[in-house]
């Protein structure tokens, strides 16, 4: 329904301006008191999820930003730095919680333009054997990269602080770990059951380790 307008000048320059609305609305605006004064009135797509290049998103119109949703993905995927939907621009900033979970990937190439990695994002992604963070990412979720047996190396990123718990749990396969020196926790179980032999940490001051078992090799490694 278009929003009541209770002056002719509110759009002082309608008559040269193109208005646009959700689908299915043109009708009800160029009936509407004023809102049928504007230049040409164009219906568009306004939802705020979207199918690009076979990724799904979700927009978010006021940050300009887009969240990788979940999906049937296989093989290698390239996220992109940017989609766009409607003339707008929109940075992929986040991929969502479970986006690829259980899925027959075997490598997801990630922008430098994603901050954060939700809970569930890639567990159980079995096929993955390779995972580069980039260094934007400031969170990983939890159980973010449980049960991926395919992995054999990870480098925390340097703008992550924290390793949420369960993180990396159950990856079988991990030998080698990265920590870069802006870490300053790394919470329970991140690296449960996972056969490390060489650990990485670059921090000046330890970070803080909340259970026993967040390294449950730690006397193998």
């Amino acid at each position: 329904t278009p929003p009541a307008i209770d002056h002719e000048n509110t759009f002082s320059n309608a008559a040269n301006a193109t208005l646009y609305v959700p689908e299915g609305t043109k009708a009800d605006y160029e009936a509407a008191t004023y809102w049928q004064d504007f230049g040409q009135i164009v219906e568009m797509d306004m939802s705020n999820d979207v199918t690009i290049d076979g990724i799904n998103y979700i927009l978010d119109y006021d940050t300009h930003t887009a969240t990788v949703t979940s999906g049937n993905y296989t093989g290698v995927i390239d996220i992109p730095l940017s989609v766009k939907k409607n003339g707008i621009d929109f940075v992929v900033t986040a991929i969502g919680d479970n986006a690829f979970r259980g899925s027959e990937v075997l490598r997801v190439n990630i922008p430098v333009s994603v901050t954060s990695i939700g809970s569930y994002a890639f567990a159980q992604c079995t096929n993955m054997n390779d995972i580069k963070l980039p260094g934007s990412v400031t969170s990983i979720g939890e159980y973010a990269f449980i049960g991926c047996t395919g992995l054999t190396m990870v480098a925390i990123p340097s703008a992550t602080t924290v390793v949420s718990a369960h993180a990396f749990s159950g990856c079988t396969n991990l030998k080698t770990l990265y920590i870069h020196d802006e870490v300053t926790a790394i919470e329970r179980g991140a690296f449960y059951n996972c056969p490390l032999t060489k650990v990485y940490c670059y921090a000046d001051t330890p970070p803080a380790i909340d259970h026993e078992n967040t390294f449950s090799n730690a006397a193998n490694a």
